[in-house]
Protein backbone atom coordinates (compact mmCIF):
# COMPACT_ATOMS: atom_id res chain seq x y z
CA UNK A 1 0.00 0.00 0.00
CA UNK A 2 2.82 2.15 0.74
CA UNK A 3 3.87 1.64 -2.58
CA UNK A 4 1.27 2.59 -4.36
CA UNK A 5 0.48 6.02 -2.20
CA UNK A 6 4.28 6.87 -3.02
CA UNK A 7 3.25 6.22 -7.34
CA UNK A 8 0.34 8.84 -6.21
CA UNK A 9 2.88 11.24 -4.83
CA UNK A 10 5.25 11.00 -8.03
CA UNK A 11 1.79 11.12 -10.25
CA UNK A 12 0.64 9.57 -12.64
CA UNK A 13 1.23 9.91 -16.37
CA UNK A 14 -1.48 11.46 -18.97
CA UNK A 15 -3.60 8.20 -20.00
CA UNK A 16 -2.36 6.11 -17.41
CA UNK A 17 -5.01 3.71 -15.87
CA UNK A 18 -5.73 4.49 -12.35
CA UNK A 19 -6.46 1.55 -10.37
CA UNK A 20 -6.92 1.13 -6.52
CA UNK A 21 -6.30 -1.55 -4.17
CA UNK A 22 -8.53 -0.36 -1.56
CA UNK A 23 -11.55 2.43 -0.22
CA UNK A 24 -8.31 3.94 1.88
CA UNK A 25 -6.36 4.03 -1.27
CA UNK A 26 -9.37 5.92 -2.95
CA UNK A 27 -9.50 8.27 -0.44
CA UNK A 28 -5.62 9.15 0.22
CA UNK A 29 -5.60 9.76 -3.92
CA UNK A 30 -8.84 12.17 -3.54
CA UNK A 31 -7.16 14.35 -0.80
CA UNK A 32 -3.70 14.81 -2.03
CA UNK A 33 -5.04 15.29 -5.55
CA UNK A 34 -7.37 18.10 -5.01
CA UNK A 35 -5.39 20.64 -7.74
CA UNK A 36 -4.35 18.20 -10.38
CA UNK A 37 -2.16 19.55 -13.34
CA UNK A 38 0.20 18.48 -15.46
CA UNK A 39 2.81 20.38 -17.71
CA UNK A 40 2.39 19.98 -21.14
CA UNK A 41 4.58 19.98 -24.64
CA UNK A 42 5.19 23.73 -24.16
CA UNK A 43 5.44 24.20 -20.63
CA UNK A 44 2.11 25.41 -19.42
CA UNK A 45 0.46 23.79 -17.05
CA UNK A 46 -2.67 21.56 -17.13
CA UNK A 47 -5.72 20.45 -15.69
CA UNK A 48 -5.89 16.59 -15.62
CA UNK A 49 -9.49 15.00 -15.69
CA UNK A 50 -10.19 11.59 -13.97
CA UNK A 51 -12.85 10.17 -16.16
CA UNK A 52 -14.38 6.24 -16.10
CA UNK A 53 -14.37 4.88 -19.50
CA UNK A 54 -16.56 1.61 -19.80
CA UNK A 55 -18.32 -0.77 -22.01
CA UNK A 56 -17.34 -1.56 -25.57
CA UNK A 57 -13.76 -0.44 -24.79
CA UNK A 58 -10.38 -3.00 -24.79
CA UNK A 59 -9.16 -1.86 -20.83
CA UNK A 60 -12.44 -0.39 -18.92
CA UNK A 61 -11.46 1.67 -16.08
CA UNK A 62 -10.39 5.31 -14.94
CA UNK A 63 -7.79 7.06 -16.46
CA UNK A 64 -6.48 10.46 -16.23
CA UNK A 65 -6.36 12.11 -18.94
CA UNK A 66 -6.06 16.16 -19.77
CA UNK A 67 -8.94 18.40 -19.44
CA UNK A 68 -10.36 19.53 -22.60
CA UNK A 69 -9.63 16.41 -24.33
CA UNK A 70 -11.91 14.55 -26.54
CA UNK A 71 -13.48 11.51 -26.18
CA UNK A 72 -11.80 9.64 -28.85
CA UNK A 73 -8.43 10.11 -26.12
CA UNK A 74 -10.27 8.66 -23.31
CA UNK A 75 -10.57 5.82 -25.68
CA UNK A 76 -7.72 5.34 -26.63
CA UNK A 77 -6.67 5.42 -23.32
CA UNK A 78 -8.67 2.74 -22.50
CA UNK A 79 -7.32 0.85 -25.53
CA UNK A 80 -9.65 1.48 -28.16
CA UNK A 81 -12.88 -0.16 -29.22
CA UNK A 82 -13.29 -3.44 -29.00
CA UNK A 83 -14.56 -5.49 -32.47
CA UNK A 84 -18.11 -5.35 -31.01
CA UNK A 85 -18.34 -1.35 -30.29
CA UNK A 86 -21.02 0.78 -31.69
CA UNK A 87 -18.76 3.42 -32.54
CA UNK A 88 -21.30 4.81 -34.68
CA UNK A 89 -23.54 6.04 -31.97
CA UNK A 90 -20.37 7.90 -29.90
CA UNK A 91 -19.35 11.66 -30.62
CA UNK A 92 -15.49 11.21 -30.84
CA UNK A 93 -15.19 14.81 -31.11
CA UNK A 94 -17.09 15.42 -27.41
CA UNK A 95 -14.79 17.43 -25.10
CA UNK A 96 -14.48 16.18 -21.77
CA UNK A 97 -14.58 17.06 -18.28
CA UNK A 98 -13.31 15.69 -14.97
CA UNK A 99 -15.11 13.34 -13.06
CA UNK A 100 -17.41 12.27 -16.33
CA UNK A 101 -18.46 8.66 -16.95
CA UNK A 102 -17.96 7.52 -20.66
CA UNK A 103 -20.00 4.72 -21.48
CA UNK A 104 -19.48 2.94 -25.43
CA UNK A 105 -22.18 1.00 -26.34
CA UNK A 106 -21.75 -2.20 -27.85
CA UNK A 107 -23.54 -3.16 -31.89
CA UNK A 108 -27.07 -3.82 -31.10
CA UNK A 109 -27.44 -2.33 -27.89
CA UNK A 110 -30.11 0.35 -26.92
CA UNK A 111 -28.35 3.23 -25.98
CA UNK A 112 -29.89 5.09 -23.14
CA UNK A 113 -29.72 8.58 -22.52
CA UNK A 114 -27.46 7.75 -19.41
CA UNK A 115 -24.92 6.61 -21.68
CA UNK A 116 -21.90 8.37 -23.21
CA UNK A 117 -21.71 12.06 -24.29
CA UNK A 118 -25.06 12.80 -22.44
CA UNK A 119 -22.61 12.66 -19.46
CA UNK A 120 -20.26 14.64 -20.64
CA UNK A 121 -21.33 17.80 -19.66
CA UNK A 122 -20.66 21.31 -21.82
CA UNK A 123 -22.04 24.50 -21.52
CA UNK A 124 -25.37 23.66 -21.42
CA UNK A 125 -27.49 21.28 -19.64
CA UNK A 126 -31.93 20.75 -20.38
CA UNK A 127 -31.80 24.41 -22.14
CA UNK A 128 -29.80 26.12 -19.38
CA UNK A 129 -26.41 27.19 -19.37
CA UNK A 130 -23.00 26.58 -17.20
CA UNK A 131 -21.55 29.69 -16.95
CA UNK A 132 -18.55 27.72 -15.70
CA UNK A 133 -17.81 26.36 -19.38
CA UNK A 134 -20.18 28.25 -22.05
CA UNK A 135 -19.00 29.61 -24.96
CA UNK A 136 -18.99 33.49 -25.45
CA UNK A 137 -22.02 32.77 -28.00
CA UNK A 138 -24.20 30.59 -25.47
CA UNK A 139 -23.36 33.47 -22.93
CA UNK A 140 -25.14 35.92 -25.13
CA UNK A 141 -28.24 34.01 -25.44
CA UNK A 142 -28.74 34.95 -21.82
CA UNK A 143 -31.40 38.18 -21.37
CA UNK A 144 -29.53 41.07 -21.06
CA UNK A 145 -26.00 39.70 -21.82
CA UNK A 146 -24.51 41.08 -25.33
CA UNK A 147 -20.54 40.62 -26.14
CA UNK A 148 -18.84 42.78 -23.79
CA UNK A 149 -20.80 41.03 -20.90
CA UNK A 150 -20.42 37.76 -22.21
CA UNK A 151 -16.32 38.75 -23.27
CA UNK A 152 -16.50 40.22 -19.33
CA UNK A 153 -18.06 36.82 -17.75
CA UNK A 154 -15.35 34.78 -19.63
CA UNK A 155 -11.66 36.98 -18.73
CA UNK A 156 -13.21 36.96 -15.02
CA UNK A 157 -13.14 32.77 -15.04
CA UNK A 158 -10.45 32.71 -16.31
CA UNK A 159 -9.18 35.08 -14.42
CA UNK A 160 -10.67 33.71 -11.16
CA UNK A 161 -11.24 30.43 -11.38
CA UNK A 162 -14.72 28.89 -11.52
CA UNK A 163 -17.60 30.20 -10.54
CA UNK A 164 -18.75 28.57 -7.12
CA UNK A 165 -22.53 29.38 -6.99
CA UNK A 166 -24.91 31.52 -9.76
CA UNK A 167 -24.46 34.72 -7.29
CA UNK A 168 -21.06 35.06 -8.41
CA UNK A 169 -22.08 36.55 -12.03
CA UNK A 170 -23.06 39.27 -10.37
CA UNK A 171 -18.98 40.13 -9.68
CA UNK A 172 -19.19 40.67 -13.47
CA UNK A 173 -18.93 44.60 -14.19
CA UNK A 174 -22.39 45.36 -15.52
CA UNK A 175 -24.22 42.24 -14.03
CA UNK A 176 -26.26 43.68 -10.92
CA UNK A 177 -29.23 42.30 -9.00
CA UNK A 178 -31.91 43.19 -12.36
CA UNK A 179 -29.83 41.58 -14.89
CA UNK A 180 -29.37 38.03 -12.28
CA UNK A 181 -32.61 38.18 -11.95
CA UNK A 182 -33.44 37.65 -15.53
CA UNK A 183 -30.98 35.23 -16.15
CA UNK A 184 -30.78 33.00 -12.49
CA UNK A 185 -32.98 30.61 -13.86
CA UNK A 186 -31.41 30.03 -16.96
CA UNK A 187 -28.04 29.40 -15.75
CA UNK A 188 -26.27 26.90 -13.32
CA UNK A 189 -22.61 25.56 -12.30
CA UNK A 190 -21.00 22.85 -11.96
Amino acid sequence: MLLLFCLFLVGCKSGEKVEFSSEEDICNEKDSNNDRKTESNNGDLEEIAVVYVCGAVSYPGVYEICENSRVSDAVAAAGGFVSEADTESVNLAAVIEDGVKIRIPYKGEASSPSDNTSEISSGTDAGKININKATKEQLMTLSGVGESKADAIIKYRDSNGPFKSVEDIMNIEGIKEGVFNKIKDDIFVK
